[in-house]
């Protein structure tokens, strides 16, 4: 496995640091980062260390590292959890404490924890504070804002900004050494290629082929395998086993979702069970084994009510296809009429999106917020008088 630059750095910076505080500020950035790589036997020391050395004389600015890290690893274990309550009790305290680069970077972790959870005014609102408030050498709040940026850009329909706010992102991780954003933004552009082929296809706007896909989603994963990066593994073979679907390979896609629709992979895929049990039954259907699609088909709508707007339109869609092959047509006409609701309340949430994130994106590239450009590369510095950055 390969140790990250930023992990380098961070070793080097703690064995400088002149003062015990200094260091466990620069040890819990350590911490957030095995978090995001899914490294808990590497977080949880660090964690129940920092507890045992502050909970008897609390210092306000640990306590706000504590409640990130405790939540950023909620949501990396389950892909969701309870995490933005422990986020927001970090971000609360850092606006108290009056402590900039905590109250950016807390601004930051809960513009995408609120986006994930289609909460769009509050992450508006939040990536505002994160770009309005944070240092152009902030790399982990720049980077962490433009990676929301990239998403909300490419939910509103707007590839240029998509693109450029995903250049923006990489590059401050790349000064950085973050291997875990870089992982995260190839993750993220392949899911976002995947997302839109699955709409054109069960729309019926067209099949938006992209042959070199798969090697895409493979290339994001032998990174985050190189680089140890394990809280986004469970998600790989069911974003092949999607594509192969959308391929039409069938059989391929039916194995991998077999294998894979399990326990810990559902846990990880979220608000998508709905959608990979009904694409499950599809493959199903296709393959003649009728029984297995209703029973994939039943876990399906089971998981509809828990779904984000489009994947609850992806699977009625997905679903309305199942039913109309078994000959269940009257389900099938239900399901194509409750996809059809579902993709126009989609579309109108995309407008809203596209409302709320594209003139604040256009506000800080023009310069009228801190604008999130990647500065020259610099020597890393310590930076022993603020040691609260970022991790």
């Amino acid at each position: 496995m390969k140790r990250s630059r930023l992990l380098v750095q961070l070793d080097r910076d703690i064995a400088a640091a002149r003062t015990p505080l200094e260091a466990d500020c620069l040890r819990a950035r350590q911490a957030v980062h095995f978090a995001r790589l899914g490294q808990w036997k590497h977080m949880r020391p660090i964690v129940a260390d920092l507890h045992r050395t502050y909970d008897a004389r609390p210092n306000l600015t640990i306590s706000i590292w504590l409640h990130l890290i405790e939540g950023l690893g909620i949501y990396y274990e389950d892909i969701g959890g309870m995490a933005i309550d422990k986020v927001r009790r970090a971000h609360a305290l850092s606006v108290a404490a009056g402590i900039k680069p905590l109250h950016a970077l807390t601004a930051a972790w809960l513009a995408q924890l609120l986006f994930i959870r289609n909460e769009v005014d509050q992450a508006a609102t939040h990536l505002r504070d994160a770009l309005r408030l944070a240092e152009p050498d902030d790399h982990a709040t720049r980077s962490r804002a433009a990676l929301v940026g990239a998403q909300a850009m490419r939910q509103a329909g707007s590839p240029g900004l998509d693109a450029r706010w995903h250049r923006v992102a990489r590059e401050h991780a790349v000064r950085e050494g973050d291997d875990a954003t870089t992982g995260a933004l190839m993750h993220n552009a392949a899911w976002g290629v995947m997302d839109c082929w699955r709409q054109a296809v069960l729309t019926g706007r067209g099949n938006m082929e992209v042959p070199s896909l798969l090697m895409s989603v493979d290339s994001a994963g032998n990174f985050n395998a190189l680089t140890g990066s394990s809280s986004l593994s469970a998600l790989q073979p069911l974003m092949r086993a999607q594509i192969l679907s959308l391929m039409g390979e069938a059989g391929a896609a039916l194995a991998l979702y077999e294998a894979h629709l399990s326990a810990g992979e559902l846990i990880a895929a979220g608000s998508l069970q709905a959608y990979l049990y009904a694409d499950q039954a599809w493959c199903c259907v296709r393959l003649d084994r009728p029984g297995a699609a209703r029973a994939a088909a039943e876990r399906a709508g089971a998981g509809l009510v828990a779904a984000r707007i489009d994947d609850r339109a992806s699977a009625h869609s997905r679903l309305a296809q199942v039913y109309a092959r078994l000959g269940a047509d009257e389900l099938a006409r239900d399901h194509a009429a409750r996809a059809a609701e579902a993709w126009q309340a989609y579309a109108e949430f995309e407008a809203r999106v596209a409302a709320l994130f594209v003139p604040l994106l256009e506000l800080s590239e023009a310069g009228l917020l801190t604008p999130p450009s990647a500065p020259a590369p610099r020597a890393h510095s310590a930076a022993p008088h603020r040691p609260a950055t970022a991790p």
